[in-house]
């Protein structure tokens, strides 16, 4: 083997580079497919970052690998989930045991398309054998054009010692046998790092023992699949498992498959997850906007509040415009970003929005009750209006000839569609909006401190089941309906709580690697991102998730016994602002809040501190 020296890793396309850890994927944002980086491209053009043999090509074509010669495996991987675009967006001129120079144009990657398709455009770099090629990485962050240096890699001067020879076979076997047996299994796919089966009863899987099993990474669940994430040997993998399950599981979409019947308490589970999927991933490209808008209101009330901006004058007019307007058409923007997410014509959902606005501010003229015609910031109408848009339009492409499509295919849907959300669907929706907000509200005041202990000592746990996603809908509801939200002060809460005990476990580490990596995840639990602490670190522990949720439960005590309130959809500290109250400005609910977190943060920080940690820093579990 050639002398080791650094390796130059180039940016495979045009774009902002990014550290790894900012990568919207829990697999690759924590590391698990080994170090590297991230590139939000600007460009269609892909180039090797690398010289050396390729060692795969994905039969999607969103991702391949290239051996170098001195036996770095590196992956590039194109978009987020871009395996499920069957490689529309790729055209690669590359094919494996191909030798390839760093620098090299390789293909294209149709980055608009990928957009289009509502996935997240991020090329990935990484190196899956890290741990035994990599001793150090130095990522160059910022805009940086194709083939220019993106990251310098200091390799182990050591070389690993000779492992024994892996046997796929017995990989495959014990994969099987820890997914419930092959009778358990209705069909299977893989990407470029995961296997991703369809079950027919998880109950049945053995999630410790398969993380155990050579080659398995760790295993995650998500869209209805119960993934196993493997890395760059997924193919040899999945091979072995076809050949002992057969190739009719190989492959089979389950949802265009109605032979394959799954059992009726399975299959609502499935249908619940696309649910909460489709409500949060509309949702979240809005988040930064409502939440920024949010605490502005915040900002407006303190400049009235100090005489230094009048409520009639026309600049407070002129800037109130920015947090009401984000609100008040929020049906705009939730008809656009959800028609992405459900691939129905987004423009045409925006149009919808701004209708059914429009038709809000009308109605007050028309013979019916406020509650069933006021959609100026609702959220689930729309979301509907867009599931229902994404079936009309497949049966008016069928009854409509393709020469008169462009001008009457859009019309006649916004005419069905407006005349099914505002007759029928739309009252329902608006009237159990409601009822929902005003239950959520109830139980907060029967007791808000014993709520606040209940929802802020679990919430943890609900990620933990991936039910923490319906809360966010929920909340934004809440704020659209009533002004203010209570429970989202109380989701600020355990978001510094998981801020303190990370921030706890980096100083006591002594390791200086580790301790940035927790300093990094506090900080970005206090911007309100907690994955990075959740995932990386207090799920880990079960000592500091114990302890984490002990602190976020008699913070949430704090919090609800102070009846603290939020008015936007944002929070943890960095988020301070959306409890200023937009109309009496820094008030005792300002205070409140200062106070509840503060001692959040205190208290988890004092509980991870000194009993978090064993004496033992390998033993915290």
């Amino acid at each position: 083997m050639p002398k080791m020296t650094e390796l130059i890793l180039l940016s495979p396309v045009s774009g902002n580079v990014i550290p790894l850890t900012q990568v919207n994927d829990p697999v690759f944002s924590q590391e698990l497919m080994g170090k590297g980086f991230g590139v939000e491209p600007n460009n269609n053009k892909v180039y090797a970052p690398v010289s050396g043999k390729i060692a795969y090509v994905a039969e999607t074509l969103h991702a391949f690998g290239i051996k170098t010669d001195d036996g770095a495996e590196v992956l590039v991987h194109m978009g987020i989930n871009t395996v499920e675009l069957a490689g529309k967006p790729f055209n690669l001129k590359i094919s494996a045991d191909q030798t390839v120079t760093a620098g090299e144009e390789i293909g294209t990657m149709d980055v608009e398309q990928i957009k289009d398709s509502g996935r997240p455009t991020t090329v990935i770099v990484a190196i899956t054998n890290t741990a035994d090629y990599v001793k150090d990485i130095h990522i160059q962050t910022g805009q940086k054009e194709a083939k220019k240096t993106a990251a310098i890699v200091i390799p182990n001067k050591q070389e690993s010692p000779t492992k024994e020879k892996v046997s796929y076979s017995q990989i495959a076997t014990d994969i099987i046998k820890n997914v419930g047996g092959k009778e358990n299994i209705n069909s299977l796919i893989h990407c470029i790092t995961r296997l991703r089966f369809y079950l027919k009863d998880e109950s049945l899987t053995n999630k410790e023992e398969l993380k155990k099993i050579p080659k398995v990474i760790d295993v995650a669940r998500g869209g209805g699949q119960y993934q196993v994430v493997i890395g760059q040997e997924v193919t040899n993998v999945y091979d072995e498992i076809i050949k002992q399950i057969g190739n009719d599981l190989a492959d089979a979409p389950i949802e265009d498959s109605p032979a394959k019947k799954v059992p009726f308490n399975q299959e609502v589970k499935r249908e619940f997850s696309r649910f909460l999927s489709v409500l949060t991933e509309s949702i979240a490209p809005l988040v930064g906007i409502i939440g920024g808008a949010g605490m502005f209101k915040g900002v407006l009330a303190i400049l009235v509040q100090f005489d230094l901006l009048n409520r009639t004058g026309a600049t407070y007019m002129m800037l109130n415009s920015i947090p009401k307007g984000a609100f008040y058409f929020l049906p705009v923007l939730l008809g656009y970003t959800s028609a992405k997410r459900l691939h129905s014509n987004p423009v045409i959902l925006a149009v919808v929005g701004a209708i059914l606005v429009y038709f809000s501010t009308v109605a007050r003229y028309l013979p019916f009750p406020t509650i069933v015609t006021n959609y100026v910031s609702s959220i689930f109408p729309i979301i509907f209006a867009a599931w229902f848009a994404k079936h009309l339009e497949r049966l008016l492409k069928k009854i409509i000839p393709n020469i008169l499509q462009t001008f009457f295919l859009p019309i006649i849907e916004i005419i069905i569609l407006l005349v099914v959300i505002v007759t029928i669907t739309g009252p329902l929706i608006l009237i159990a909006s409601y009822k929902l907000s005003d239950g959520v509200n109830s139980l907060y005041n029967l007791n808000p401190g014993i709520v606040g202990l209940v929802v802020d000592g679990s919430y943890q746990f609900l990620i933990t089941l991936g039910l923490h996603w319906i809360i966010i809908p929920i909340v934004l509801n809440d704020l659209a309906t009533n002004g203010h939200s209570y429970l989202n002060a109380l989701l600020s809460i355990t978001m510094v709580a998981q801020g303190g005990a990370v921030l706890a476990l980096a100083l006591r580490t002594h390791d200086k690697k580790t301790r940035n990596k927790t300093l990094k995840a506090a900080t970005s639990a206090f911007c309100g991102i907690t994955e990075s602490a959740m995932y990386g670190f207090i799920l880990k522990y079960q000592r500091v998730f114990i302890l984490s949720n002990l602190g976020s439960g008699i913070g949430g005590l704090i919090c609800g016994l102070l009846r603290v309130n939020n008015y936007a959809l944002t929070g943890s500290l960095v988020g301070v602002l959306s409890f200023v109250d937009p109309q009496a400005g820094i008030n005792t609910n300002f205070l409140n809040a200062i106070i509840a977190h503060l001692a959040t943060l205190l208290i988890t920080f004092i509980l991870v501190y000194f009993w978090g940690i064993k004496k033992n820093p390998n033993d915290q579990r």
